[in-house]
Protein backbone atom coordinates (compact mmCIF):
# COMPACT_ATOMS: atom_id res chain seq x y z
CA UNK A 1 0.00 0.00 0.00
CA UNK A 2 1.39 3.39 -0.99
CA UNK A 3 -0.23 6.79 -1.43
CA UNK A 4 -3.92 5.89 -1.59
CA UNK A 5 -5.06 3.20 0.88
CA UNK A 6 -8.69 3.48 -0.34
CA UNK A 7 -7.77 1.76 -3.64
CA UNK A 8 -7.21 -1.56 -1.86
CA UNK A 9 -8.50 -1.07 1.70
CA UNK A 10 -12.12 -1.88 2.50
CA UNK A 11 -14.23 0.60 4.47
CA UNK A 12 -17.32 -0.11 6.56
CA UNK A 13 -19.42 2.00 4.19
CA UNK A 14 -18.31 -0.09 1.21
CA UNK A 15 -18.91 -3.34 3.07
CA UNK A 16 -22.42 -2.35 4.16
CA UNK A 17 -23.24 -1.31 0.60
CA UNK A 18 -21.85 -4.55 -0.88
CA UNK A 19 -20.74 -7.38 1.47
CA UNK A 20 -19.31 -9.22 -1.57
CA UNK A 21 -17.02 -6.36 -2.54
CA UNK A 22 -13.76 -7.86 -3.97
CA UNK A 23 -11.79 -5.53 -1.72
CA UNK A 24 -12.81 -7.69 1.25
CA UNK A 25 -10.23 -10.22 0.06
CA UNK A 26 -7.92 -7.77 -1.73
CA UNK A 27 -7.43 -5.76 1.47
CA UNK A 28 -6.00 -8.82 3.19
CA UNK A 29 -3.00 -8.82 0.85
CA UNK A 30 -2.17 -5.14 1.32
CA UNK A 31 -0.20 -3.79 4.29
CA UNK A 32 0.59 -0.40 5.74
CA UNK A 33 4.35 -0.90 5.79
CA UNK A 34 7.22 -3.35 6.05
CA UNK A 35 6.85 -3.89 9.80
CA UNK A 36 3.13 -4.55 9.37
CA UNK A 37 3.72 -7.39 6.92
CA UNK A 38 6.74 -8.76 8.79
CA UNK A 39 4.76 -8.98 12.02
CA UNK A 40 1.95 -10.84 10.27
CA UNK A 41 4.33 -13.20 8.51
CA UNK A 42 6.06 -13.98 11.80
CA UNK A 43 2.79 -15.24 13.30
CA UNK A 44 1.95 -17.12 10.09
CA UNK A 45 5.36 -18.81 10.17
CA UNK A 46 4.99 -19.59 13.85
CA UNK A 47 1.59 -21.27 13.64
CA UNK A 48 0.60 -21.76 10.00
CA UNK A 49 2.49 -24.88 8.94
CA UNK A 50 0.89 -27.31 11.41
CA UNK A 51 -2.58 -25.98 10.63
CA UNK A 52 -1.93 -26.40 6.90
CA UNK A 53 -0.62 -29.92 7.50
CA UNK A 54 -3.79 -30.79 9.43
CA UNK A 55 -6.09 -29.50 6.68
CA UNK A 56 -4.24 -30.02 3.41
CA UNK A 57 -3.33 -27.19 1.04
CA UNK A 58 -6.67 -26.54 -0.65
CA UNK A 59 -8.71 -26.74 2.55
CA UNK A 60 -6.19 -24.50 4.28
CA UNK A 61 -6.51 -21.88 1.52
CA UNK A 62 -10.32 -21.94 1.74
CA UNK A 63 -10.14 -21.81 5.54
CA UNK A 64 -7.76 -18.84 5.39
CA UNK A 65 -10.02 -16.88 3.04
CA UNK A 66 -13.11 -17.71 5.11
CA UNK A 67 -11.43 -16.41 8.26
CA UNK A 68 -10.48 -13.28 6.35
CA UNK A 69 -14.10 -12.62 5.43
CA UNK A 70 -15.38 -13.16 8.97
CA UNK A 71 -12.62 -10.93 10.33
CA UNK A 72 -13.52 -8.10 7.96
CA UNK A 73 -17.22 -8.51 8.75
CA UNK A 74 -16.53 -8.31 12.49
CA UNK A 75 -14.59 -5.05 12.10
CA UNK A 76 -17.19 -3.59 9.76
CA UNK A 77 -20.02 -4.42 12.20
CA UNK A 78 -18.05 -2.71 14.96
CA UNK A 79 -17.67 0.39 12.79
CA UNK A 80 -21.38 0.29 11.99
CA UNK A 81 -22.24 -0.04 15.67
CA UNK A 82 -20.27 3.11 16.49
CA UNK A 83 -21.56 5.03 13.48
CA UNK A 84 -18.56 7.37 13.70
CA UNK A 85 -17.34 8.78 10.36
CA UNK A 86 -13.72 7.97 11.20
CA UNK A 87 -14.72 4.33 11.72
CA UNK A 88 -17.05 4.11 8.72
CA UNK A 89 -14.63 5.71 6.26
CA UNK A 90 -11.26 4.38 7.44
CA UNK A 91 -9.79 1.77 5.05
CA UNK A 92 -8.73 -1.54 6.58
CA UNK A 93 -5.77 -3.50 5.25
CA UNK A 94 -3.65 -6.39 6.43
CA UNK A 95 -3.66 -10.16 6.88
CA UNK A 96 -4.06 -9.98 10.65
CA UNK A 97 -7.70 -11.12 10.66
CA UNK A 98 -7.02 -14.21 8.55
CA UNK A 99 -3.90 -15.07 10.54
CA UNK A 100 -5.93 -14.69 13.73
CA UNK A 101 -8.08 -17.47 12.29
CA UNK A 102 -4.96 -19.60 11.94
CA UNK A 103 -4.24 -18.98 15.64
CA UNK A 104 -7.79 -20.04 16.46
CA UNK A 105 -7.37 -23.28 14.54
CA UNK A 106 -4.01 -23.92 16.20
CA UNK A 107 -5.37 -23.50 19.73
CA UNK A 108 -8.13 -25.94 18.82
CA UNK A 109 -5.88 -28.54 17.18
CA UNK A 110 -2.63 -28.31 19.17
CA UNK A 111 -3.35 -26.61 22.55
CA UNK A 112 -0.56 -28.43 24.38
CA UNK A 113 2.30 -27.85 21.95
CA UNK A 114 5.17 -25.65 23.07
CA UNK A 115 6.18 -22.26 21.75
CA UNK A 116 8.05 -19.24 23.01
CA UNK A 117 6.49 -16.01 24.24
CA UNK A 118 8.79 -12.99 24.39
CA UNK A 119 8.18 -9.94 26.57
CA UNK A 120 10.11 -6.78 25.74
CA UNK A 121 10.76 -3.93 28.16
CA UNK A 122 12.65 -1.01 26.69
CA UNK A 123 15.72 -2.56 25.02
CA UNK A 124 15.62 -5.98 26.70
CA UNK A 125 13.50 -8.98 25.70
CA UNK A 126 12.78 -12.01 27.86
CA UNK A 127 11.56 -15.24 26.28
CA UNK A 128 10.06 -18.26 27.99
CA UNK A 129 8.68 -21.55 26.80
CA UNK A 130 4.95 -22.04 27.25
CA UNK A 131 2.04 -24.05 25.87
CA UNK A 132 0.41 -22.66 22.73
CA UNK A 133 -2.95 -22.34 24.50
CA UNK A 134 -1.41 -19.85 26.97
CA UNK A 135 0.55 -17.98 24.30
CA UNK A 136 -2.56 -17.45 22.15
CA UNK A 137 -4.72 -16.66 25.20
CA UNK A 138 -2.25 -13.90 26.16
CA UNK A 139 -2.50 -12.56 22.62
CA UNK A 140 -6.32 -12.68 22.75
CA UNK A 141 -6.43 -10.94 26.13
CA UNK A 142 -4.09 -8.24 24.86
CA UNK A 143 -6.68 -7.31 22.23
CA UNK A 144 -8.74 -5.65 24.98
CA UNK A 145 -5.82 -3.32 25.75
CA UNK A 146 -4.69 -2.68 22.18
CA UNK A 147 -7.28 0.05 21.39
CA UNK A 148 -5.85 2.11 24.25
CA UNK A 149 -2.34 1.81 22.82
CA UNK A 150 -3.05 2.04 19.10
CA UNK A 151 -6.62 3.11 18.16
CA UNK A 152 -6.04 2.58 14.43
CA UNK A 153 -5.58 -1.19 14.78
CA UNK A 154 -8.58 -3.25 13.62
CA UNK A 155 -8.96 -5.15 16.89
CA UNK A 156 -12.34 -6.66 16.06
CA UNK A 157 -10.91 -8.14 12.87
CA UNK A 158 -8.42 -9.96 15.08
CA UNK A 159 -11.04 -11.23 17.52
CA UNK A 160 -13.52 -12.10 14.78
CA UNK A 161 -10.86 -14.05 12.92
CA UNK A 162 -9.86 -15.91 16.09
CA UNK A 163 -13.45 -17.00 16.72
CA UNK A 164 -13.84 -18.07 13.09
CA UNK A 165 -10.65 -20.13 13.34
CA UNK A 166 -11.83 -22.01 16.42
CA UNK A 167 -15.28 -22.59 14.91
CA UNK A 168 -14.09 -23.68 11.45
CA UNK A 169 -11.11 -25.83 12.46
CA UNK A 170 -13.23 -28.95 13.17
CA UNK A 171 -14.82 -28.62 9.72
CA UNK A 172 -11.62 -28.13 7.72
CA UNK A 173 -9.11 -30.31 9.58
CA UNK A 174 -8.76 -33.90 8.41
CA UNK A 175 -8.87 -36.35 11.33
CA UNK A 176 -6.42 -38.70 9.61
CA UNK A 177 -3.93 -35.86 9.10
CA UNK A 178 -4.11 -34.83 12.75
CA UNK A 179 -3.57 -38.38 13.96
CA UNK A 180 -0.66 -38.84 11.54
CA UNK A 181 0.99 -35.65 12.76
CA UNK A 182 0.59 -36.73 16.38
CA UNK A 183 2.18 -40.07 15.50
CA UNK A 184 5.06 -38.29 13.73
CA UNK A 185 5.71 -36.26 16.88
CA UNK A 186 5.75 -39.41 19.00
CA UNK A 187 8.36 -40.84 16.62
CA UNK A 188 10.50 -37.70 16.79
CA UNK A 189 9.62 -36.40 13.31
CA UNK A 190 9.01 -32.71 13.86
CA UNK A 191 10.45 -29.26 13.26
CA UNK A 192 10.98 -26.90 16.16
CA UNK A 193 11.14 -27.30 19.93
CA UNK A 194 11.64 -30.62 21.65
CA UNK A 195 8.12 -31.51 22.85
CA UNK A 196 7.36 -32.59 26.38
CA UNK A 197 6.07 -36.10 26.82
CA UNK A 198 2.45 -35.07 27.37
CA UNK A 199 2.18 -32.38 24.70
CA UNK A 200 0.79 -34.59 21.96
CA UNK A 201 -2.07 -35.88 24.11
CA UNK A 202 -3.33 -32.56 25.52
CA UNK A 203 -6.52 -31.80 23.62
CA UNK A 204 -8.39 -29.37 25.83
CA UNK A 205 -8.23 -25.92 27.43
CA UNK A 206 -8.06 -25.01 31.08
CA UNK A 207 -10.26 -22.49 32.88
CA UNK A 208 -8.10 -19.43 32.13
CA UNK A 209 -8.02 -20.07 28.39
CA UNK A 210 -11.76 -20.79 28.32
CA UNK A 211 -12.49 -17.56 30.21
CA UNK A 212 -10.41 -15.44 27.80
CA UNK A 213 -11.96 -17.01 24.70
CA UNK A 214 -15.45 -16.70 26.19
CA UNK A 215 -14.84 -12.99 26.82
CA UNK A 216 -13.68 -12.51 23.22
CA UNK A 217 -16.77 -14.31 21.87
CA UNK A 218 -19.09 -12.29 24.12
CA UNK A 219 -17.63 -8.92 23.10
CA UNK A 220 -17.71 -9.75 19.38
CA UNK A 221 -21.31 -11.00 19.58
CA UNK A 222 -22.46 -7.82 21.34
CA UNK A 223 -20.72 -5.68 18.73
CA UNK A 224 -22.27 -7.77 15.94
CA UNK A 225 -25.76 -7.35 17.39
CA UNK A 226 -25.31 -3.61 17.75
CA UNK A 227 -23.87 -3.35 14.24
CA UNK A 228 -26.80 -5.26 12.72
CA UNK A 229 -29.37 -3.25 14.69
CA UNK A 230 -27.84 -0.01 13.43
CA UNK A 231 -28.97 -0.96 9.91
CA UNK A 232 -32.46 -2.30 10.74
Amino acid sequence: MFDNPWTVGITASEFVENPLNPKVILSMFAHAGIFHILGNMLFLYKYGDNVEAAMGRLRYLLFYLACCYVAVAAQMLFASATGLPRQMLAPMVGASGAISGVLGAYIYLWPGSSTYRCFCIRYACYCRKMAARYDIAIWAGFQFLLPLLEPSVAVFAHTGGLIAGVALAPLFAKRENVERLREDIREGKFRGLQPEEDEVIIKGWDGVVKAVLAAVVFVVLIIAILGVKSHT
